[in-house]
């Protein structure tokens, strides 16, 4: 008989249901294992994210908003350690992230800052190699190259 192991948690304020069935091959801990290092990876993809909406669109922030998420993304506050050095609720802290974030999101779904920057990265990556892989023997083509992508990297 399979066993069910039904986990309930919060990710990013929604809550989940996750079903685990044991089996033979699978004990119910290690999907558990499993699962738990892919929210992990999530979680660190969403902050990477912030951190780079942050870098582009702080100064399009409120002060206040500005501290919350440079302290919880940027600095691994907890909701509680940020609420108690405000005086404020837990609530509070996650209403204003929660906005701040979604503020953050609809400056790059206007403006695509971060997307173009992160696509003349890639362009300048992919040239970068191709450069390598052909004309490894062109040192004129090096040194130019070698000047674009420390423009990009300045930028």
């Amino acid at each position: 008989m399979t066993q069910l192991t039904v986990v309930s948690c919060v990710f990013f304020g929604v809550r989940t249901h996750v079903n685990f069935r044991a089996c033979k091959s699978s004990p119910p801990s290690v999907e558990l294992y499993k699962y738990k290092k892919g929210l992990r990876s999530v979680e660190l993809a969403k902050t990477n994210r912030m951190n780079s909406l942050f870098d582009f669109y702080h100064g399009l922030l409120t002060a206040k908003q500005q501290e919350y998420l440079e302290l919880y993304y940027g600095d691994d506050y907890s909701l509680g350690e940020i609420a108690e050095e405000f005086g404020v609720s837990r609530q509070a802290v996650y209403d204003n992230i929660r906005r701040s974030a979604a503020a953050l999101e609809e400056y790059e779904r206007q403006l695509h800052m971060l997307a173009d920057f992160e696509a003349q990265n890639a362009a300048v990556d992919a040239l970068g190699a191709y450069v390598r892989s052909h004309y490894a023997d062109d040192q004129e083509l090096q040194q130019l190259l070698a000047r674009v992508e420390n423009r990009v990297a300045e930028e």
